[in-house]
């Protein structure tokens, strides 16, 4: 281009110049095109995210009365549609609920104005759709252990001014509160629904024992303080085993497990002070997923070290080659962590030590939707609002 400018500076024919222009004019289309899909393609994710959260509505108000269970559904569209109307108008949405084969079907409709209108024709026109069975009647048995970090870098401030341990506790509730308002009977919830912690900076420090419900986990999880170093074996350890205490807790008590679904929730915000410790992390991660727990990994604004073993720890899902770096895509592989894999403390090959930027970068871009990287107090609260809606999907299926 800039070789093309000097030439235009000195040539004094009208052909170059002319050529000149049609080319700039050329460029400066494609630019401003790129521009336009990048917002179009932006626009639609974020109006598909309200299509499923308004479909999921309708799933659970499905038992409701015509009008009241699409006037629930409506009113999650238009709670979440001022987001997008600096971006596109939204048209009538379309709601469905055939009773016969019990589903939910959503339309939204949208016009995103275009600069390139003049061109194109007009603005551009996007549309999303989601179905969902309705919620059945039966709420399945879910157990959750939580592995937090509380360690001195948990007494930091984020850079809202939050202190990371307030913000924990904060994020326990937002994840509790999303799972019952994705849940069709929220007091049948707290029958089926079992949570533990294990709470640990070099120890474990605090261990609340598997219970039903959440109330006392909530107060266990507010008198946590912050100090000390990082080792998630100790956590890591007690997690695993207060999920299998649990399974046999439902069994000694006559409960059906055949369907029971366990989540390991694993977080942290820094590394572990020896690498010995990722190693013996990680390997427990991969025992806990292949004994069929599901395991979500939050990283907040942790370092190189962390976030890889974080990686490593969060199972895979039906769209990701995952799978012990293998690509068999089961749902419960390690995003191909073994990229980021070195001697170690051991010198047997089987510990992260310190991975680079660039390792850790490649890792990212094979991470599963059972992980996440926040790296301020709105995404770490985020994270765990997702992953509750994410566990409330146990009872409702998008098709």
């Amino acid at each position: 281009m800039k070789k093309l400018i000097r030439k235009y500076r000195v040539d004094e024919s009208g052909s170059f110049a002319t050529m000149f222009g049609i080319t700039l004019v050329m460029v400066l289309t494609l630019i401003a095109a790129a521009l336009e899909i990048s917002k179009m393609t932006s626009t639609k994710s974020k109006l598909q995210s309200i299509t499923d959260m308004a479909v999921l509505a309708g799933a659970i108000a499905a038992d409701a009365g015509d009008s009241e269970r699409e006037a629930i559904t409506l009113a999650v569209i238009e709670d979440n549609i001022p987001g997008l109307l600096n971006e596109a108008t939204l048209g009538e949405p379309t709601i469905v609920f055939d009773d016969a084969t019990k589903t939910i079907n959503v339309k939204l409709h949208a016009k995103v104005e275009s600069s390139l209108a003049g061109f194109i024709g007009g603005n551009l026109n996007i549309s999303t759709e989601s179905e969902s069975l309705y919620a059945p009647d039966s709420i399945t048995p879910i157990s959750i252990a939580f592995a937090l970090d509380v360690s001195g870098s948990m007494n930091h401030t984020t850079a809202e001014g939050r202190v990371k341990i307030d913000t924990l506790q904060d994020s326990i509730e937002i994840l509790f509160e999303a799972l019952e308002d994705g849940s069709k009977d929220p007091d049948k919830l707290v029958d089926v629904l079992r949570t533990g912690m294990s709470a640990y900076n070099t120890a474990l420090v605090e261990d609340r024992p598997m219970d039903y419900g959440w109330e006392d986990l909530d107060d266990a999880i507010g008198d946590l303080v912050a100090g000390g170093g990082t080792n998630s074996v100790p956590a890591l350890q007690n997690t695993y085993a207060q999920l299998l205490d649990d399974r046999a807790f439902r069994q000694n008590n006559g409960e059906d497990i055949s369907d029971l679904v366990e989540y390991a929730i694993f977080m942290t915000d820094g590394n572990n002070n020896q690498s010995v410790w990722d190693q013996e992390s990680a390997a427990i991660c991969e025992t806990m997923k292949a004994d069929g727990i599901e395991l979500f990994s939050i990283a907040f604004d942790a370092p190189d070290n962390g976030r890889a073993l974080l990686l490593d720890c969060a199972s895979g899902n039906a769209d990701s080659n995952a799978g012990n770096g293998n690509g068999n895509g089961n749902g419960n592989g390690n995003g191909n962590g073994e990229r980021c894999m070195n001697n170690g403390a051991q010198g047997n090959g089987n510990a992260f030590g310190h991975c680079s930027e660039k390792d850790v970068e490649d890792l990212e871009d094979s991470k599963s939707d059972y992980y996440h990287d926040a790296e301020d107090s709105k995404a770490f609260k985020e994270a765990f609002q997702d992953i509750g809606q994410n566990i409330a999907q146990v009872y409702i299926r998008l098709l």
